[in-house]
């Protein structure tokens, strides 16, 4: 599939409109192991990288009530997007649902996912979870002539992943609706 030539903004806003339309508004239920969370933005995550939203010195749930959808779309930009280099994916509908996935359930997981989709190719990569230059020159090599395919493979592992994950873990059965109409898209 060809994608027309559009900015590097433009495709990150593409990319990111996507993830937002799959992540919720503000939400603090005990059962979610992010904690309070808002446009995707966990608390748990804001306290893993350290950022204090309202530069109040304390990371709480303060911090996610006080995010924005620009301070959002910027965290986004730089803790997954430009961290990961998914720009560099050609495919634009690639780099959104690697960026989905990875948003969704972790980068290493999402990667991964990406690297044992790719073996199904005939591509031997290491499912190590590093996104590096090997995985991207997979994905650009095989998205020239097996998008699609690549897609519905990638939306099979997200789909078995979440599965996977409500057997082990009962309580997150209520999310699961919601993580497989994600996975389809």
């Amino acid at each position: 599939m060809i994608t027309a030539q559009i900015s590097l903004e433009q495709r990150f806003n593409t990319a990111v409109a996507i993830v937002l339309t799959h992540e919720g508004g503000f939400s603090d239920d005990a059962t979610d192991p992010g904690g309070s969370t808002d446009y995707g933005i966990s608390l748990h995550f804001l306290q893993d990288i350290g950022l204090d939203v309202n530069k109040d010195n304390i990371i709480n749930s303060a911090d996610i009530r006080d995010l924005t959808l620009d301070k959002a779309k910027a965290i986004y930009k730089k803790y997954w997007w430009d961290k990961y280099n998914y720009n560099a994916i050609n495919s634009l509908h690639l780099a959104t649902k690697v960026f989905d996935m990875a948003v969704n359930m972790g980068a290493h997981q999402a990667h991964k996912l990406i690297q044992d989709s790719l073996n199904h190719f005939c591509i031997s990569l290491t499912v190590d979870g590093i996104f590096g230059k090997d995985t991207l020159d997979a994905i650009n090599k095989i998205s020239m002539k097996d998008e699609a395919d690549l897609l519905n493979e990638l939306r099979w592992a997200q789909h078995y992943f979440y599965t996977d994950l409500v057997t082990v873990h009962p309580k997150l059965q209520k999310y699961l609706n919601g993580w497989l109409k994600r996975a389809n898209y």
